[in-house]
């Protein structure tokens, strides 16, 4: 089942899958691109670092810079889009404060999470943005 699952992914032109690995090769997490709109060349970004060890370490902002890089660069999207829950705090300032995304609107009750209802927070990024991003912190740029 899971060779068939691998194979249907490794020819889905609408989503793309990337594995996560530190500096030791260990795989650490995942990131994709999916609902890949190839005519009005936008995405959704989905980004999850498994184990709590390897958060707050850089990981997630080098994975979505090269994400964002690779889309905006390499495939000539004109936007990006992502939901994140809106407890997450950790994933709204990698996505906002660290990378330059939007937040732009708010679905409230969406997620039923601990006896509660929890709002979907809605964020993107276009090109511009991105470019006035690595043109400001140099992101790309050599020491």
């Amino acid at each position: 089942m899971m060779e068939k699952w691998l194979e249907r992914i490794s020819s889905d032109e609408l989503n793309v899958r990337f594995a996560i690995e530190n500096e030791v090769g260990e795989l650490i997490g995942s990131a994709n691109l999916v609902d890949i709109n190839w005519k009005d060349r936008n995405a959704s970004i989905g980004l999850m670092l498994g184990d709590l060890k390897h958060r707050s370490k850089g990981y997630g902002t080098d994975t979505l810079m090269a994400i964002m890089r690779y889309a905006f660069e390499e495939l000539g999207f004109e936007r990006l889009d992502t939901t994140i829950i809106e407890s997450n705090e950790p994933s709204l300032k990698l996505f906002c404060k660290k990378c330059g995304w939007l937040n732009e609107g708010i679905k409230k009750n969406w997620y039923w999470r601990h006896n509660k209802f929890w709002n979907k927070v809605i964020l993107g990024i276009n090109s511009d943005a991105y470019f006035e991003l690595i043109n400001s912190n140099k992101y790309w740029d050599t020491p």
